[in-house]
């Protein structure tokens, strides 16, 4: 992989920076979790840009960490759906269906660790569970008019298990 801003880099902006530094802390790249499937259709390698093309990055992972979360849309392991191909999208909705721009099942755009990101994480160092894990994608409006971006509770999350690296299963 090329460490170059660009389209083909890595580093082309603060969320792909995150995105390295999380993997490098231990989170599975969100797309190529063993069950992607039920989630996300992903193209296969001949369709990405030639230069790309036996790196693997479309291939799933046979031992994933994350396995009994809910998919993470958000995640900033996710690329655009525009990285890595010439012409269409490199991930559609299960069917072919492009994803929606907005909502829950749309991929994340800010350079912030998904709510999702923030669970994992905490669950793999636990000197970390004091952190509250807020939803940067959702806004909170008061009676007084004011926004505040994050929730600090996901109840999609409520009941899923995470295997840490060590085999360690962990309830949310």
């Amino acid at each position: 992989m090329y460490l170059v801003g660009g389209v083909d880099g890595c580093l082309g902006s603060v969320r792909e920076i995150k995105k390295y530094l999380v993997r490098a802390l231990g989170l599975e790249e969100e797309m190529n979790r063993p069950d992607r499937n039920v989630a996300i259709q992903v193209v296969g390698d001949s369709q990405l840009k030639p230069n790309l093309q036996n790196l693997g990055l479309t291939q799933l992972l046979q031992d994933a960490t994350l396995l009994t979360t809910t998919f993470d849309y958000k995640s900033t392991t996710m690329p655009a759906v525009t990285k890595y191909v010439s012409t269409g999208n490199l991930y559609t909705a299960v069917g072919g269906v492009p994803l929606p721009s907005n909502g829950n099942t749309a991929p994340g755009n800010l350079a912030r660790l998904s709510q999702g990101d923030c669970f994992g994480l905490r669950a793999m160092y636990p000197v970390c569970a004091a952190v509250p894990c807020v939803d940067p994608y959702v806004a909170i409006t008061s009676a007084a008019g004011v926004v505040a971006s994050g929730v600090v509770v996901n109840t999609a999350w409520t009941g899923s298990t995470l295997k840490t690296p060590d085999g360690t299963i962990i309830q949310f």
